[in-house]
């Protein structure tokens, strides 16, 4: 009979040589091998020489009793994992009741019936495999926990870094060719002062939804919520694009349209503007020259869709949800996925004020329109925000 780690290993403890040799020739015929310990120090030293995969122990015997000599075992290195039967010619209720208080996984009468004696062997090797196998799962586990953990800890110092290392010099770029701005008037080095500062936007967004799709994946998005003017947020938006982007030849345009009971809606302002940022750059890199950019904002009875709309390739009723899946491409044509973490972020940042954010069905070759749905809670807020 064959374990985990080979043959199991059988020790009986008895004082008579005959009780030893019954149970050795019947466990020898099961295909286990045995030893024998006539006493209970023989049976401790013989247990720490090599730890058995199960003990029979006999109650009765001169020196240490079963019952001492299995308070001694369980002190042993892996004693506490050995399961061990008591052997006894006692029936009695209180011999019993004190075998399974010491500690004993099960207890057999002597004389020993060969039949109830393999069965009994057979059940606790069982059990004890099964334990050692859950043990090893248990190990296996927490390691793989560990290991995660280890590289959560790794992922949240390199947000911090990127974060914190990188927005410094980012600003120090964006002041420094605002200032540039200020002082040339030659045309040619106006748009690639333009193109710096294109940079510095799209780099520090970047930058920001790497941080905040980090945060989603532990469940740690947090929302300041107040009221802001929408209105006023998407025109500012759209004025910092234009103003950055310039106005050449066969540049996009930029149509805007409201619809709003009220102008003023609640939500995190810093992570919405981020939204509309993303989606109205998303839509910039796939609109052809000459085309428009549509914004449309409309909200009542509690609600408010923004929509984003271009002139654009359009996205295929296939690739409409993978859009918002981390670090998708589709392919050359229908890529809408840009640098991978736009509108993943998008996503993460509007379900995160209990919304939804989807692609509008259009034919394919008539643009994209990019649907982002807010249910407006209606209890006032405290406090206003100023949108910069």
């Amino acid at each position: 009979m064959e374990t985990g780690k080979g043959i199991a290993h059988i020790l009986v403890v008895d004082d008579t040589l005959q009780n030893r040799l019954l149970a050795e020739v019947r466990l020898q015929s099961a295909g286990y091998r045995v030893s024998q310990a006539e006493s209970g120090e023989q049976a401790l030293d013989m247990f720490l020489a090599e730890v058995p995969d199960l003990v029979l122990l006999d109650v009765r015997m001169p020196g240490l009793d079963g019952f001492d000599t299995l308070q001694r075992m369980r002190a042993l290195p892996h004693g506490k994992e050995v399961p061990v039967v008591f052997l006894t010619a006692l029936d009695d209720e209180d011999t019993h009741r004190r075998a399974l208080a010491a500690g004993a996984e099960d207890f057999l009468s002597k004389p020993l019936r060969p039949t109830e004696l393999l069965i009994r062997v057979r059940s606790l090797l069982r059990l004890r495999e099964a334990m050692r196998s859950l043990h090893q799962s248990h190990e296996l586990v927490s390691t793989q926990r560990d290991a995660l953990v280890r590289a959560r800890d790794l992922r949240e110092r390199l947000s911090a870094f990127v974060v914190h290392d990188l927005k410094a010099p980012l600003a120090n770029i964006s002041a420094a060719s605002d200032l540039l701005a200020r002082k040339v008037d030659n045309e040619s080095a106006r748009r690639t002062i333009g193109m710096i500062q294109r940079g510095c936007m799209d780099m520090s967004r970047m930058v920001m939804n790497l941080l905040d799709v980090a945060r989603t994946e532990d469940g740690q998005l947090p929302l300041q919520s107040t009221q802001f003017d929408l209105r006023t947020m998407v025109d500012d938006v759209i004025e910092r694009i234009r103003a950055t982007r310039g106005q050449s030849a066969g540049a996009v345009q930029f149509e805007t349209s409201y619809d709003l009971e009220d102008e003023r809606i609640e939500g995190d302002p810093a992570l919405l503007r981020r939204v509309i940022e993303n989606l109205i750059d998303n839509a910039l890199r796939y609109s052809p020259a000459h085309s428009s950019i549509r914004v449309l904002a409309e909200k009542r009875e509690g609600q408010v869709d923004i929509l984003v709309r271009d002139e654009g390739p359009g996205i295929p009723e296939e690739y409409r949800e993978r859009v918002f899946e981390m670090y998708q491409r589709l392919d050359e044509t229908h890529d809408r996925s840009g640098r991978g973490l736009g509108l993943v972020f998008c996503r993460a940042a509007v379900e995160a004020h209990g919304g939804a954010i989807w692609v509008d069905p259009r034919p394919e070759g008539q643009g994209a329109t990019f649907h982002v749905r807010l249910c407006m809670r209606p209890e006032a807020p405290t406090h206003d925000v100023v949108v910069n």
